[in-house]
């Protein structure tokens, strides 16, 4: 699951999203996989599309892009 809510949102884990959007608190990414948030410089990163859609290439397919270090998303920690 990729999110627009941060840290700088408030959103800084699973848990407090969960606990924040209970509608939401059951789906798979929350529970068992993995939620993705854009960093801060994302949104200056226009022009720099081609680093954008590899990390999303290697969010959606991490065993294609082994070792690949994300650089405008980052995994939301569980806790």
């Amino acid at each position: 699951m990729i999110t627009y809510r941060t840290p700088r949102l408030g959103m800084a884990t699973k848990a407090r999203m969960k606990a924040t959007n209970p509608t939401i608190a059951s789906i798979r990414p929350l529970n068992q996989g993995k939620v993705f948030f854009p960093l801060k410089h994302y949104s200056q990163a226009a022009d720099r599309l081609d680093e954008i859609l590899t990390d999303l290439a290697a969010i959606i397919h991490p065993e294609l892009y082994p070792d690949y270090k994300l650089r405008h998303f980052a995994e939301m920690p569980g806790e």
